[in-house]
């Protein structure tokens, strides 16, 4: 198994048990998404933006570099860092999809691998990104990934993405290239907004996966220690301000301001995976800056 498929691991966002044209929230879809997911995503977003006040949590404004407590804000947020969607049967080490451009390309940092990433196990026979035991895939960030795939080849990568003619240029995890896996829309009701926030939360940890640069590129995962549910698994974040932290907290914000929107049961279980969220995190690390590569 190569390194691609290794690091693919470590940027999935897991949960217990108009091809190629820009739409209204500015994201691009790949041919393979079906239109009523693309429909239910532009949904997600239009009706998020529409909540008049979210609340604040000055430590979550604080993580995304964000002043605003609106929704208008944290949806930009999210757009700056996930752009182009594709569906759960996309595989980037298909024969053709990812190409090399350039070669011979001189990367910062190049032989600083990200926390979570250890060289010597990137030729490891681990799992393709996908489920593992007590875990569903609900999105995969494929960006950051391929970033990492070219910078320690020393190459730049571009992707083949079904519906968009020209390859995506991998130049940084800003690319935002993000794919949808069978978790995402498993909810009995998706259009309730208690689903819808779910949904944004998850677009937020993925989102966090486009930042980083040097040790914190890409905010990969870890494996969580023994003694977690997930001991084994690469489900857990070093990093205080990484995906799991952020969607956490947001998930905890967003139970608060449902309001009667959401039923009693809804805003439960929000706050119960905001706390399953928060519990993945172990700050052996310091808090480090989400700026982008390159």
């Amino acid at each position: 198994m190569g390194h691609h498929a290794r690091i693919l691991a470590l940027t999935a966002a897991v949960a217990m048990g108009i091809s190629g044209a820009a739409a209204a929230s500015r994201l691009r879809y790949a041919s393979d998404v079906p239109k009523s997911h693309q429909k239910r995503l532009e949904a997600d977003f239009e009706r998020f933006r529409e909540i008049p006040a979210i609340g604040e949590d000055p430590l979550l404004l604080s993580m995304l570099e964000i002043q605003s407590p609106s929704t208008e804000a944290i949806s930009d947020w999210i757009l700056a860092r996930v752009k182009v969607v594709t569906g759960k049967d996309f595989n980037t080490g298909a024969p053709g999809v990812t190409v090399t451009l350039r070669e011979g390309v001189v990367y910062p940092q190049r032989e600083e691998l990200p926390w979570g990433v250890v060289k010597g196990e990137l030729e490891d026979p681990l799992p393709e990104p996908g489920d593992q035991p007590k875990t569903v895939t609900v999105m995969s960030n494929l960006g950051g990934a391929l970033y990492l795939d070219g910078k320690l080849s020393g190459n730049i990568l571009g992707v083949y993405v079904p519906g968009i003619p020209e390859p995506l240029e991998i130049l940084s995890p800003r690319v935002g290239l993000v794919q949808i896996d069978q978790g995402l829309f498993t909810n009995p009701e998706p259009d309730r907004l208690a689903a819808r926030l779910h949904r944004v939360s998850t677009m937020l940890h993925e989102a966090r996966h486009s930042d980083g640069t040097g040790k914190s590129l890409g905010f990969f995962h870890f494996v969580c220690p023994d003694g977690h549910d997930y001991a084994g698994q690469e489900a857990c974040d070093v990093a205080q301000n990484g995906p799991y932290a952020i969607e956490g907290r947001a998930l905890k914000l967003f139970a608060s301001t449902c309001g009667a929107r959401c039923t009693k049961k809804e805003k439960e279980m929000l706050r119960l995976e905001a706390a399953e969220m928060a519990g993945r995190v172990f700050p052996a690390l310091p808090a480090f800056s989400g700026e982008g590569a390159m």
